[in-house]
């Protein structure tokens, strides 16, 4: 996963991160620490991050609406909200 989302950063301008989380995923702080470590190497590209915490209204809205199922899962979101990338569940290579 780390190798595709890094490669995908290197080619966005201005999209959003979305990470969906939840309290009882044992994979969900990896995923979260491995978007803190990259980010700041694209910051000249204006990428937004947010985590979306599960059992929010928000993480219900937004789930319903991208069709989210499993935790963590990661969006890459273009200036329309189109989903640009998107990996969900536990990854061995995270």
């Amino acid at each position: 996963m780390v190798n595709v989302f890094v490669d995908y950063l290197s080619k966005v301008i201005n999209m959003q991160i979305l990470v969906f989380t939840s309290s009882h995923c044992i994979h969900c702080p990896k995923a979260i620490s491995v978007i803190n470590r990259i980010l700041p190497k694209y910051k000249e590209y204006n990428v937004r991050y947010k985590k979306i915490r599960a059992k929010t209204s928000e993480a219900k809205e937004l789930s319903h609406f991208y069709g989210i199922s499993a935790y963590p899962t990661v969006l890459i979101l273009d200036n329309d909200g189109a989903i640009k990338y998107k990996s969900s569940g536990d990854r061995k290579s995270v």
